[in-house]
């Protein structure tokens, strides 16, 4: 089966514009203490939520911690946002 444009082998990338990328390098500085949490905290986020999630799913502890199944989602719901506004207003 063939590609209709050959696939990625037939682009040229020497005439790509770079200039793009030239600005964005210089206007994030990826040493900044404050960009580094917000990329730690993106990649451990959703990772918390899948272990947790499926921690509750396999041992229901959530639901007997909190006494109930909606007051356990609400709690995990209400963690997340606030992981989400830690890592925005930090």
């Amino acid at each position: 089966m063939r590609d209709c444009c050959g696939g990625l082998n037939n682009l040229d990338y020497s005439q790509m514009d770079a200039s793009v990328f030239s600005e964005l390098s210089r206007l994030v500085d990826v040493l900044e203490p404050r960009f580094c949490v917000a990329v730690i905290s993106i990649l451990f986020n959703p990772f918390f939520w899948n272990v947790v999630a499926r921690w509750e799913h396999r041992t229901r502890g959530l639901t007997r911690l909190f006494g109930g199944p909606y007051v356990a989602c609400y709690s995990l719901a209400a963690l997340i946002l606030l992981l989400n506004v830690y890592r925005s207003h930090r």
